[in-house]
Parts: structure tokens; C-alpha cells; sequence
């Protein structure tokens, strides 16, 4: 298994903006666990782990289990991946692990929850169901 860890940190006013990005390369899959808050500030972490992804890799899991807060910036680099890795006319190969309310409202609310593959733990994720 091999992992990287992206950490960004950035003061906002009095209060500190965090995420933390883990890549684990379980073959065949591809496991991104994000922690903390995904906004504009932070979003390069995820862009960069998912444009990392290897071609060949033929599903990518996204864990959003521990993210706090997840804003537009987020929800386009979640879409923008799905359309690179999905191609043309291929089968879905991004699916999300969505299992915090607030996550999931953000979810529920803009009806991204249809465009995605949406789990809620890694395990059925892993399984696809």
C-alpha cells in the first residue's frame, strides 16, 4: 500500500481552514480519504490527488466520511473527475463515501446526489452497492 498526505492549512480571521488529503492504492482500486473542510482555499489538495490518479485504475473512492464542510469549489472538482474518469460512453469509476448530514445535504440540496455514485462507507463502496 502506498500513501501520500496532502495537509493545508490556511488562518481565516480567528479560526484555521484544514484538509488533509490520504492516497491509498488498493489494488485495483484507488481510496482518496479527505478530512477537514473542502473550499477554495483547500481545494488543490483534492484536484491534485485526483488528477494523480492512474489511467488504468478502474475505480476511484472518494472518502468524504470526514469532511466538515464541502462548498461549490468541491462539488466541481468532484464533477469535473467523474466526467475525466467516467470518458465518453464508460462505466462510472468515481464513488463517494458521503456520511456526514452536512455533506450530505450539500448533496441533497443541488441534486448531485443522482450524478454520482454515493455510498456511505468505504466498505460498500468498495463492494459497489
Amino acid at each position: 500500500m502506498v500513501g501520500s498526505l496532502v495537509q493545508l492549512a490556511f488562518a481565516r480571521g480567528w479560526s484555521t481552514v484544514s484538509l488533509e488529503v490520504d492516497v491509498l492504492q488498493e489494488r485495483p482500486d484507488t481510496v482518496i480519504a479527505a478530512r477537514g473542510e473542502i473550499d477554495l482555499a483547500t481545494v488543490r489538495a483534492l484536484r491534485d490527488a485526483l488528477d494523480g490518479v492512474e489511467e488504468d485504475v478502474p475505480v476511484v473512492i472518494v472518502d468524504l466520511s470526514e469532511v466538515t464542510f464541502l462548498d461549490s469549489s468541491g462539488l466541481r472538482v468532484l464533477a469535473q473527475s467523474q466526467r475525466r474518469l467516467t470518458g465518453a460512453h464508460g462505466p462510472p469509476r468515481l464513488r463517494l463515501v458521503v456520511a456526514g448530514a452536512a455533506v450530505e445535504r450539500v448533496f441533497d440540496v443541488t441534486g448531485l446526489r443522482s450524478f454520482f455514485d454515493v455510498y456511505a462507507t468505504q466498505e460498500d463502496a468498495v463492494r459497489g452497492r
